[in-house]
């Protein structure tokens, strides 16, 4: 599922030069933030048909149009074909939820905590625990955070060759248990993977869990 474009933040906002006349044959060009490369606005929400790049204002001064996550650049013409006149450039702007949830898996992955040995205390910027307790007590403890300090999704996988005792912090609970859950060792292919989620409060939950 492709994820639907975000209006340009400016939809009903009306370009006009630095003495306020409309720039009745302006036009605005788009760039991938920081750069020099041309990156597409589109027409429509659902980000099929690019527009021209520069794209041209309507009489009025104004444009309807749609951007993919990620940042851009913008230069304002006072002009169009040729687009050479610049009457500003405004920079870095996007949507930041859309940027992020374009950008959702890689940021599940990361920070990457590899822990080696027994008693880990999970903080609060993990989003991925790989345990490699190999050789070492068994089975090799792992500590939840406080669930008050930790407000995003996380994965725990074990590549090990010992069991991992995953404990939540005091009396707080996992699945409405306050025991202690257990991810066995590892079998290639099969890595055991917990992926948790947590209510702010004082519970976490097992989404998904995989070899356990």
């Amino acid at each position: 599922m492709s994820l639907p474009g975000t209006l340009l933040p400016w939809l009903n906002g009306q370009f006009t030069d630095d003495d306020g006349v409309v720039l009745e044959f302006g036009s605005i060009k788009a760039l991938v933030t920081g750069t020099a490369t041309l990156k597409d606005i589109f027409t429509d929400a659902e980000l099929t048909t690019p527009w021209q790049n520069p794209a041209p204002f309507n009489p009025d001064g104004r444009i309807t149009a749609y951007l993919e996550p990620g940042g851009y650049d913008f230069i304002i013409y006072s002009d169009f074909n040729p687009s050479t006149v610049v009457v500003r450039t405004i920079v870095g702007v996007s949507d930041p939820t859309a940027t992020f949830v374009a950008s959702l898996g890689v940021e599940l992955a990361l920070p990457v905590a590899t822990v080696v040995s027994d008693g880990y205390v999970v903080v609060s910027t993990d989003t991925l625990v790989i345990v490699d307790g190999t050789g070492g007590p068994s089975p090799c403890v792992l500590n939840l955070s406080t669930v008050a300090d930790h407000p995003l999704p996380l994965t725990i996988k074990n590549i090990g060759n010992v069991q991992v005792q995953i404990r939540p912090s005091g009396t707080e609970t996992i699945e409405n248990e306050t025991a202690y859950y257990y991810l066995p060792v590892a079998a290639s292919p099969v890595l055991p993977s917990y992926f948790m989620v947590n209510d702010g409060v004082s519970a976490w939950f097992i989404l998904a869990a995989l070899g356990e």
